[in-house]
């Protein structure tokens, strides 16, 4: 797990109180309203930050409650299906705007945003988790809730990996912003950062340099019109084969939620995984109702075999399992089947997975 005792440099231990402070989370004591929602996304936001950039959140802050995490869940949809509005006019917004600062603010706010959905689904993890292991009833909703806002995140990376808007975000190499980011995280963050903090904009932005260059070369005195419509035809003739750097996945959380369900839809199994697990952990397959989400009771004594990890499941119908052994089966495989009474069950994509 992440270290945290980093210094608040950048102000996120603040959002988090003042986010934590927000009025609008009483109404999830009632019914919430997409205030609340928002609030909830916001205090989603401060808690991912302070994990990623490992900064002790207090005792104040801890796991998000179920319903503070399904309203988190939905406003961070809203807000991913924005940004993926946003990008298609983006480039036709860099374009009116003068360079430099305000250019540089536009760019910014892209990545920004972006970065949000990326620190966000960590504390949602953590969330989903929790309901999980609680028995809590509303962790189906939350499940599908995160997926919802996996479909949506999906949809923003398919057009901001776009070879234009990946050349107009490759301006801001070398700013504070990017550094910053890149230099506060802390593991397992650090090993396998999102794409914008990869080095993928700064190969971008080698490219652009190069054919700016000799584009430039064609101009007895080159100005910044110049550079603008040198820069911006870039997405035509060079991007191609760099783009596709922008294709290694991001790692969403620490932990990611395994999932499998029985053939006849009844039933769905489910396995916390840890990224980076402690030698020795030991984790909980626990098999539900498909419907309900309560715990499947009338399954305890199965059989079980995950991934050649065996036992049978007990009266609360989970099972131990060794997470090193599992890690172990993962490496050694593409797939991590489950067969519970000798019957394969279906593998589900994982929540919080790359």
């Amino acid at each position: 797990m992440p270290s945290r005792n980093r210094e608040d440099v950048l102000g996120y231990l603040q959002e988090l109180h003042e986010a934590l402070a927000d009025p609008a989370l009483e109404k999830f004591d009632s019914v919430p309203d997409e205030a609340a929602e928002d609030a909830a996304a916001r205090l989603a936001v401060a808690l991912g930050y302070c994990t990623v950039f490992g900064i002790d959140p207090g005792e104040d802050a801890g796991v998000l409650p179920t319903r503070e995490a399904i309203g988190a869940a939905e406003s961070l949809t809203r807000s991913a299906r924005r940004l993926a509005s946003d990008l298609e006019l983006f480039p036709s917004r860099w374009d009116a705007t003068p360079l430099g600062i305000e250019a540089d603010t536009l760019c910014a706010d892209i990545l920004g945003r972006r970065m949000e959905l990326w620190v966000a689904p960590i504390a949602l993890t953590d969330a989903a988790l929790e309901a999980m292991c609680s028995d809590d009833p509303q962790a189906g909703l939350l499940n599908g809730r995160m997926e919802a806002l996996e479909r949506a995140i999906d949809d923003v990376d398919d057009k901001m990996r776009q070879e234009e808007p990946l050349s107009i975000l490759s301006t801001l190499v070398g700013t504070e912003l990017i550094e910053n980011w890149r230099q506060l995280l802390v593991e397992p963050y650090a090993s396998m950062p999102p794409y914008w903090l990869d080095g993928t904009l700064e190969e971008v932005d080698r490219a652009c340099q190069q054919s700016l260059q000799q584009d430039l070369a064609r101009f007895a005195r080159p100005t910044i019109s110049a550079e603008r419509a040198s820069r911006a035809a870039l997405v035509i003739r060079d991007l191609r084969p760099i783009a596709l750097a922008a294709d290694a996945p991001a790692p969403s959380a620490p932990v990611i939620l395994l999932r499998w369900r029985s053939p006849d839809g009844r039933y769905t199994a489910q396995l916390p995984y840890a990224r980076a697990p402690v030698v020795g952990q030991k984790v909980q397959l626990t098999i539900r109702r498909a419907e309900s989400s309560e715990i499947a009771d009338e399954l305890a004594g199965a059989a079980v075999d995950c991934a050649g990890n065996t036992g049978r499941l007990g009266p609360d119908a989970r099972m131990e399992i060794s997470l090193d052994a599992l890690r172990a089966a993962a490496k050694a495989a593409d797939d991590l089947p489950l067969r519970v009474n000798d019957v394969p069950w279906e593998e589900l994509p994982p929540i919080g997975g790359e």
